[in-house]
């Protein structure tokens, strides 16, 4: 038996997705900047793809920029803002946003890149929109808000956070890795001017991801080389990764609801039987959250601990997020959300996806009652 419940780390390709991929490493192996027919066959990939992501979120094929993943997204978006703005430059970002974010504006801090003011959270893990309106009164050029937690899964209140920031001239940035293709996007409605996201939160290829530039906002590049990617991200493209990563957000636009509907009757069975278990508490639970994100507490019982004996079980979850899985440090989105150390210590993420099932949360529940009473007792 192997059961995954991680798939905030990352999600299973999805089969339709490998076949659009599969043509483009073998006979189909142009370059898209060359002009021959090869060439243009990989070319005509590339911007239909382009297409396909910028639907997903209802921007235009022009405002896509093709990366390496959601990291190189929110770094280009950030370093970029800043080299772009020189020394006006003044970044605003929250204390629970994803490593990608958190070390870069961390980076800029130290080297002086620009200023750096930190938004506080509610003990729900939702951005603290008292704080975000005090903190605007800085005059920051760029505030970057994550669209969804990826340890507890809050959804952040972003018009609201959008209108705050351009009515002080700042523009926004929004790590949306883990919203895209789980929750409606739409940058035309909220009017953000940044979006990073990646393909294989979302059924696609890992490797992968892009960022939204709404059209007029300016950023400098930070890599230097060819044309591609209009001058903003030289290098030769990846083409079946590309080509993966449009199919997988043509399948997520057309089965969203489906999915989220699934995962949502998943979540709350998952839940329901979390608070049949003495010492439980699931952070962030009053808030909105996305549709498969649990992150529960167990008390008396490090993370780590029932982590292994759950994988020893056959069930893969995690303690939080993949980026930080390297570090021992309790999560510093509970610490953010004014959890003790001790606490968030003991704390479990469980992540599902549209692959699993009502009879894989029963084993689940099953194997949790027999092994949290066993692991107290110890």
């Amino acid at each position: 038996m192997n059961i995954y419940l991680d798939n905030n780390a990352t999600t299973r390709l999805d089969a339709r997705v490998r076949d659009a991929m599969r043509p483009f490493m073998g006979d189909r192996f142009g370059n898209p900047s060359s002009i021959h027919a090869h060439g243009q066959d990989a070319r005509f990939v590339v911007d239909d793809a382009r297409t396909k992501v910028a639907a997903l979120i209802n921007g235009e094929p022009e405002e896509i920029i093709f990366t390496s993943g959601g990291t190189e997204s929110c770094n280009m978006a950030l370093l970029g803002h800043c080299r772009q703005q020189g020394v006006a430059a003044r970044i605003l970002a929250s204390r629970v946003e994803h490593p990608a974010v958190l070390k870069c504006a961390e980076f800029i801090e130290e080297t002086r890149l620009a200023q750096v003011d930190w938004i506080n959270v509610t003990t729900d893990g939702v951005i603290d929109l008292t704080d975000v309106y005090n903190r605007l009164k800085s005059a920051p050029t760029l505030m970057s808000v994550m669209s969804a937690n990826n340890d507890v899964g809050v959804i952040m209140p972003l018009p609201e956070i959008i209108a705050a920031a351009h009515a002080q001239g700042a523009l926004v940035h929004t790590d949306a890795v883990q919203a895209v293709g789980k929750i409606p996007m739409d940058v035309k409605a909220s009017g953000v001017d940044l979006l990073s996201c990646s393909a294989h939160k979302l059924r696609g290829p890992m490797g992968i991801g892009a960022l939204y530039i709404k059209r007029g906002t300016r950023l400098k590049p930070m890599l230097f080389g060819g044309h591609q990617e209009y001058r903003k991200r030289p290098g030769t493209e990846n083409v079946a990764a590309i080509a993966g990563f449009g199919a997988a957000c043509e399948l997520a636009q057309k089965e969203l609801s489906r999915r989220t509907a699934h995962i949502c009757d998943l979540k709350h069975l998952l839940e329901e039987g979390l608070h049949h278990l003495p010492a439980v508490i699931i952070y962030g639970e009053t808030a909105p959250r996305l549709p498969g994100t649990c992150y529960a507490g167990f008390g008396g019982i490090e993370g780590e601990t029932l982590q292994m004996a759950l994988d020893m079980r056959g069930f893969s979850v995690s303690v939080g997020s993949a980026c930080s899985s390297e570090t021992r440090d309790p999560s510093h989105v509970l610490t953010a959300m004014g959890v003790s150390p001790r606490d968030a210590a003991r704390a479990i993420r469980f992540s599902l996806g549209p692959d699993n099932t009502e009879d894989e949360i029963h084993q689940l529940l099953s194997a949790l009652g027999e092994l949290v009473p066993q692991l107290r007792s110890q």
